[in-house]
């Protein structure tokens, strides 16, 4: 079963190499060209794939927008729901 969840980041890719290994906590993890791919356990991993970064500039206020998605692959659907939340969680960048 694939999960496909598409969505625009304000990161670099950069920042995003940086965040990722405290992201992934205890899971492996490769990174390619502007793809991270981590493994739950053999046959039960996710990708994340970056696209080119643009600038979205709102008045003075100049942020990173990168489209990004993350592919799934595995039958433990609630795990890597948990594990999305902990990635959001590290990915997250201030507001209310």
């Amino acid at each position: 079963m694939a999960v496909v969840i598409e969505r625009e980041m304000a990161i670099t890719w950069e920042d995003f190499q940086r965040i990722l290994p405290t992201a992934a906590g205890q899971c492996p993890f490769t990174v390619g060209r502007r793809t991270a791919i981590v493994e739950f356990q053999p046959g039960e991993q996710f990708s994340v794939t970056l696209g080119p970064t643009r600038q979205r500039r709102i008045a003075l206020l100049s942020l990173p927008a990168t489209p990004t998605s993350i592919e799934y692959h595995g039958e433990q659907t609630a795990r890597f729901k948990a594990f999305l939340e902990r990635f959001d969680r590290y990915f997250q960048r201030g507001g209310g």
